[in-house]
C-alpha cells in the first residue's frame, strides 16, 4: 500500500512537470511566431511607412487682399498685322504650397465642377503662372514643388469690357478666328484653362462656384472651392472698386 501511494504521487509530479514543460514550449513557439509575423509584416511595409511619414502635403491659400491672388495687369496681345493691344485685366490667382517633407511631383490643379454649370462645360486643367512651356504654343499641365516651397495656379481672368470690344471688333476686320473669344470677355470671364477648351472656359458674368482638385503624383488630393461673383461692371478706381463691387472672390474649404 505505501509504495503504491509513492508510486502514484511519483506519477503526478511527473506530469505536471510535463505540462509545465509543454506550456513552455507552446510560450515560446508563440513568441517565436510573434517575432517572425512582425519581421514579416516590418519588411513588407517600412518602405511605405517612411514614405507616408515623409510624404509631401498640398496646402491652398487665396485672399482677395493680396496682391499675388487678385492681381491688375496690363495683358498684351498681338495681331495677326503687328499690332499689340494692351487690355486691362484682373487675375484670380490660388497659392499651392508644399508643407510635407518631400517634394510634391507632377501637380497640376483641375476644375472639375461649375456650380451652376453650362452646357458647354468640361473638366478643365489650369495654368501654372509664371512657367515658360517648351513649346511656345502650350501652356504649362504640371509642376514640381519642393518641400516648404510654393507655386501660383491661374484661376480666372477677367477683362476690361470696353478694351475687349474693340479689340474684338479689331479681330473680326481682320479675318482672326479668335475674335469670338473676345466676344466672350465682353459678356463675363475666363478661365485659365489649358487647351483645347472649345470656348468651354468662358462663363457669361453672374455667381459661380468653382470645385478645384489638386492632385500629385505622390500625395493625397486636396479638394476646395472658390466662390466667385462677377457683375460685369469694371469699376472707376480699379482695384477697391472691383474687389468690393464688381469682382468678389472668396475661397472656400
Amino acid at each position: 500500500m505505501p509504495n503504491e501511494v509513492i508510486t502514484n504521487s511519483t506519477v503526478s509530479v511527473a506530469s505536471q512537470t510535463l505540462n509545465n514543460q509543454l506550456n513552455l514550449s507552446d510560450i515560446i513557439q508563440v513568441v517565436i511566431a510573434f517575432i517572425t509575423l512582425c519581421a514579416v509584416l516590418v519588411a513588407l511595409f517600412k518602405e511605405r511607412f517612411w514614405r507616408n511619414k515623409d510624404k509631401p502635403i498640398i496646402d491652398v491659400y487665396f485672399s482677395d487682399k493680396d496682391t499675388e491672388c487678385y492681381q491688375r495687369t496690363d495683358m498684351h496681345v498681338t495681331l495677326n498685322n503687328g499690332t499689340v493691344i494692351a487690355i486691362p485685366t484682373y487675375y484670380i490667382r490660388m497659392i499651392v504650397s508644399n508643407i510635407g517633407k518631400d517634394t510634391l511631383n507632377n501637380a497640376e490643379v483641375v476644375l472639375e465642377k461649375v456650380e451652376p454649370q453650362s452646357e458647354m462645360f468640361m473638366s478643365l486643367n489650369l495654368d501654372w503662372a509664371g512657367f515658360i512651356p517648351l513649346n511656345l504654343n502650350d501652356i504649362t499641365r504640371t509642376v514640381r514643388i519642393p518641400q516648404g516651397q510654393s507655386r501660383v495656379v491661374n484661376v480666372i481672368e477677367v477683362m476690361r469690357p470696353d478694351k475687349a470690344m474693340k479689340l474684338s471688333k479689331m479681330m473680326k476686320s481682320i479675318k482672326s478666328v479668335d475674335y469670338q473669344r473676345y466676344e466672350g470677355y465682353i459678356k463675363g470671364f475666363r478661365a485659365c484653362s489649358i487647351k483645347p477648351n472649345s470656348l468651354s472656359d468662358i462663363f457669361t458674368a453672374g455667381e459661380y462656384v468653382f470645385h478645384l482638385g489638386i492632385y500629385a503624383d505622390n500625395t493625397e488630393p486636396k479638394y476646395v472651392k472658390l466662390s466667385i461673383k462677377y457683375s460685369g461692371k469694371w469699376g472707376k478706381r480699379d482695384g477697391k472698386d472691383m474687389q468690393t463691387k464688381y469682382l468678389k472672390v472668396k475661397l472656400l474649404e
